[in-house]
């Protein structure tokens, strides 16, 4: 039995800590506008989305609203990744202003699959020290239907940060819509880093889970010798 839970535990490690992870690293020019189906469908990595760690084909994202989402890459988010030398880093700006709807990021989900959303990091900007800390709320609610989540960050200042960890698994074949809402402080200091999500089942632990089933097999024909 202990050789079960060993092998299940190992198993549950690797399956959890595949993920794609958007890090906004695209290459563009600063305060350029994020495409608004970006890391869309991803099969292989690409410029600001590493997918190494889990593909996620059947997953579909969209961005909004356009074109108030700018890739910058800057120091005035340097606590959102401080191990990166000369501490500038490529962040998504939620660039909102008063009167703008609150951003968004809609998975859409393929027929079979389920989104499990992990976790993205949050800050403030370090540049003005002015600004009047506020907290975000973070909801998930399934695209056209109730609200699934929710989690209020927070006060967040000057170079503040957050990890936000969702933990969230959604149902089979359901869309849902993640919503960043900084509860009326329609400011441009914030910034967002590290989206991690994935897709069940992943496409590349079918082999794995198959293989787990038949060493499972073949330890409880052992030890029942």
């Amino acid at each position: 039995m202990k050789k079960l839970l060993i092998v299940a535990e190992l198993v549950s490690m690797v399956l959890s800590s595949q993920a794609t992870v958007v890090t906004f690293d695209t290459g563009q020019a600063d305060n350029d506008n994020l495409n608004t189906t970006f890391a869309s469908n991803l099969s292989a990595d690409i410029a600001g989305a590493n997918i190494s760690n889990g593909a996620t084909p059947n997953i579909g994202l969209t961005w909004a609203p356009y074109p108030h989402l700018d890739v910058h890459g800057t120091d005035y988010w340097n606590d959102l990744d401080p191990t990166i030398a000369g501490s500038v880093v490529d962040v998504l700006q939620l660039d909102i202003n008063s009167g703008e709807p609150d951003p968004t990021i809609t998975f859409a989900v393929g027929t079979g699959k389920a989104l499990k959303l992990n976790s993205l990091d949050i800050g403030h900007e370090t540049y003005d020290l002015s600004l009047v800390p506020y907290a975000w709320i973070f909801t998930i609610s399934e695209v056209g239907g109730p609200q699934v989540f929710t989690h209020t960050t927070a006060l967040l200042g000057p170079g503040d940060t957050e990890s936000v960890n969702f933990n969230f698994t959604g149902d089979l074949g359901v869309d849902y819509v993640l919503k960043l809402d900084d509860g009326g402080a329609d400011t441009l200091h914030a910034a967002i880093d590290n989206l991690s999500f994935n897709q069940i089942p992943e496409p590349a632990t079918f082999g794995l889970v198959g293989a787990f089933g038949l060493g499972m097999l073949f330890i409880r024909r052992r030890l029942m010798m």
